[in-house]
């Protein structure tokens, strides 16, 4: 959980309390990649030779496009985010959120 970011890997679930997303395959998996690497930078790099499968040509407007609408979707737009955040000339990276409590019953 990052502030009211919940993700739910096994479900697959999203929510920007209390309302739930929904998001394209590539922008669950964009967000899910980060939210795993948190605190890490992710290179532009690394995110598209992950999701496309290629390496890098100089061509990263597609996979900006995606962080893009991902960041719309979470509310995280604009010039003060708080979920998501651009290394200029290197990538992408999230801050690391809390993770929920299990009861062992």
């Amino acid at each position: 959980m990052l502030g009211e970011l919940t993700i739910d890997y096994s479900a697959r679930r999203v929510t920007v309390a209390p309302r739930p997303l929904q998001l394209t395959a590539m922008k669950y998996a964009m967000l899910a990649e980060l939210s795993a690497g948190a605190e890490r930078v992710l290179t532009d790099e690394h995110i598209l030779e992950r999701f496309s499968g290629e390496k890098s040509d100089g061509g990263m407007s597609p996979m900006r496009t995606i962080v893009g609408k991902l960041r719309n979707n979470l509310g995280d737009a604009g010039g003060n985010p708080t979920r998501s955040f651009t290394e200029s000339r290197v990538g992408y990276r999230m801050p690391k959120g809390e993770t929920a409590e299990r009861d062992e019953a």
